[in-house]
């Protein structure tokens, strides 16, 4: 199929490095999984999947930080709500969410 594309010609000299789906960037001490990841493999996910209500979810798209009503275990959870995923946020001492969703995802919500 992309043997015979016309366009294969207009391409051929470029040097890929990469190619495929981010999944994981490097943030400070922690790798974040990709928004793009979330959305794709988070119907999959049975760890680490943290469910919100949708005033929850709006206000820690807000706010930028929300207290969580239980403690969980630190680290990078996969945020769900109204059955989407939404990205992931980051648990602090096991009672602060702190919000990595992306910029779209947060207009998304507030809008």
């Amino acid at each position: 199929m992309v043997r015979q594309h016309p366009c294969l010609h207009e391409i051929c000299n470029l040097k890929i490095q990469n190619a495929g789906l981010p999944a994981i960037r490097i943030l400070g001490r922690h790798l974040k999984p990709t928004t793009q990841f979330a959305q794709l493999f988070g119907p999959m996910a049975t760890k680490r999947v943290l469910r919100l209500e949708w005033d929850d979810l709006r206000d820690l798209a807000k706010v930028g930080e929300i207290r969580l009503k239980k403690r969980l275990a630190n680290g990078f959870y996969l945020v769900n709500s109204q059955e989407f995923f939404w990205g992931f946020s980051l648990v602090k001492e096991g009672e602060r969410l702190i919000s990595y969703l992306s910029k779209q995802m947060k207009s998304a919500l507030l809008s």
